[in-house]
């Protein structure tokens, strides 16, 4: 068991157990069952990881801050628990019907067993058709419909990632007809994928798409999954390469047709060779 302020190792593709913080490595994360944002996160020292997330890249050595129920992932669980325990709206307006249905249908059932005894019929006749009445009303459908309801619509959205604070949120999604997101990347199909190249003169999109699948064919990033999709879907030829060069939570490096070829992150590029203005602008744009 990890206790706050233990020392933990993550090895490549372990899943964190914890909440921690990142004292030594550097690698990409997958935060998507949190997050939902199916693009990876960068982690090096000071990053914080998060229990439940995945480790994509290289090991890391954590400290452990919040462990147990104290966890995000805990904490998570916890608010789709309490919103499928929690009474909504329709719930209350339920029980108010169910105060004044109940009195009523044993009225109803009265009435029936004194019409039948007038009516010449036995007491056993008239009594079984009350209770007829009493149990094709019986109120329990309005009891639990609401609940059951609430717990199956807080079930299926965890399912798909949604996640309902409160009951009364879940309940008013029947009347929504717009939704306004203040965060972009959340709202996907949990996978990357390629819709701009932009190429040079001397550089084609085509080629560089087959130089940079050909790169990436060498790493698990789902961003390298995403170029090699996006190559087998053109039919293009991955580029031979040789002396890969992993840089966990970067990009990485290879030798093609002799000369060094590099494929990371805006700033690992950066780093390795200067980016015309026209290239850096078609970035950012992007």
């Amino acid at each position: 068991e990890v206790a706050v302020g233990d020392i933990f190792l993550i090895r490549p593709g372990d899943v964190m157990p914890v909440d921690g913080v990142v004292i030594e490595g550097e690698t990409t994360v997958d935060e998507s069952a949190l997050t939902g944002a199916a693009a990876p996160v960068a982690k090096h020292k000071g990053s914080t990881v998060y229990a439940a997330t995945a480790n994509q890249g290289g090991a890391l050595i954590c400290r452990a801050t919040r462990i147990g129920p104290d966890s995000t992932a805990a904490q998570l669980v916890h608010t789709v628990q309490t919103t499928a325990a929690a009474k909504v709206p329709l719930s209350s307006l339920a029980d108010k019907v169910r105060s004044v249905f109940v009195p009523a249908v044993i009225g109803i059932a009265c009435v029936v067993l004194i019409i039948w005894l007038l009516l010449g019929q036995s007491f056993a006749f008239a009594l079984a058709r009350a209770i007829s009445v009493l149990a094709v009303s019986s109120p329990c459908v309005l009891a639990l419909a609401a609940s059951a309801a609430i717990m199956s619509g807080a079930s299926v959205g965890a399912k798909h990632g949604i996640v309902f604070k409160t009951a009364a949120s879940l309940q008013s999604i029947g009347t929504l007809y717009t939704a306004v997101l203040d965060k972009a990347g959340t709202i996907t199909n949990g996978e990357p994928e390629v819709v701009t190249i932009v190429g040079t003169r001397s550089v084609p999109a085509k080629f560089l798409l087959g130089m940079a699948a050909g790169l990436e064919s060498q790493s698990q990033d789902p961003l390298a999954r995403a170029v090699m999709r996006k190559a087998a879907a053109e039919n293009i030829k991955l580029s031979a390469v040789k002396d890969v060069t992993i840089l966990d939570g970067q990009g990485l490096t290879g030798k093609m047709a002799g000369k060094v070829m590099a494929g990371g992150s805006a700033e690992f590029i950066a780093a390795q060779c200067e980016l015309t203005p026209d290239l850096q602008q078609a970035g950012e744009q992007l």
